[in-house]
């Protein structure tokens, strides 16, 4: 049988691969870098600044924050991307919370307080806790004091009681005032999630998966970039 061998000189292949190795783990790892700031910013856009469908929304802006992205690495076969919440101390359980689920219940007390429309602001962020409205350090909605009330459907309500300005009311509601909703108060407040058998509130692992897919976002940003360079390359220094 017979054999057919082709030679050429070594020192301009070992040159060429000698560049190609250092220059390609910078080429693909800026490609990833890319690529994961696309995904944060898109997905930051998606599901934690719109009030939509589908949307986790925003309220104080403090947990959109923490989502950060890095790329680690410094050969072709230890190079990888990585997005995550940076939440510190007791916080770092709630993205945990709206990504899988969660069920919470109250350590030390009977109840937990859940803020109603009249408790929070129009984003939608408490405008302070229950025990501050008992203590009166609260001034909105404007109340003269508080009390416990369970409703015909038996649920516990922290109440604030507004009078009437004088010369309000009709008739004998005239000495009497208003009564606003400000807690319900909840022996477990379910958070919906995988674990609690709903759909994650977050939805961050489906994103990460569909961008970084065979088909998605990501992956064809890495691919251009890396084609580019590919292309470019040939007896560049």
């Amino acid at each position: 049988m017979a054999k057919i061998t082709f030679d050429m000189p070594p020192g301009p292949i070992k040159d060429y691969f000698d560049r190609f190795g250092k220059r390609a783990p910078g080429e693909l790892k800026e490609g990833l870098k890319e690529a994961m700031m696309q995904f944060v910013k898109r997905f930051k856009a998606k599901r934690m600044t719109s009030h939509g469908s589908g949307s986790l929304g925003m309220r104080t802006g403090q947990l959109i924050k923490t989502l950060k992205q890095e790329v680690t690495g410094t050969i072709l076969k230890n190079i990888q991307g990585r997005a995550h919440f940076s939440v510190p101390g007791k916080l770092k359980s709630v993205p945990f919370a709206h990504e899988h689920g969660a069920i919470i219940r109250p350590k030390n007390v009977d109840f937990l307080p859940v803020p109603l429309k009249a408790a929070m602001t129009a984003s939608g962020v408490p405008r302070g806790t229950a025990r501050a409205y008992i203590e009166g350090q609260v001034s909105v909605p404007k109340i003269d004091s508080t009390f416990f009330q369970e409703t015909k459907k038996k649920n516990l309500l922290l109440f604030g009681f507004k009078k009437w300005a004088k010369g309000r009311g009709k008739g004998k509601n005239r000495k009497y005032g208003r009564l606003i909703p400000l807690f319900a108060m909840k022996k477990e407040v379910k958070i919906p999630g995988p674990k609690t058998g709903g759909r994650s509130r977050l939805g961050f692992t489906d994103e990460f998966r569909k961008f970084f897919g065979p088909a998605g976002r990501g992956i064809k940003i890495i691919a251009a970039r890396w084609a580019k360079f590919i292309v470019g390359f040939g007896g560049k220094a």
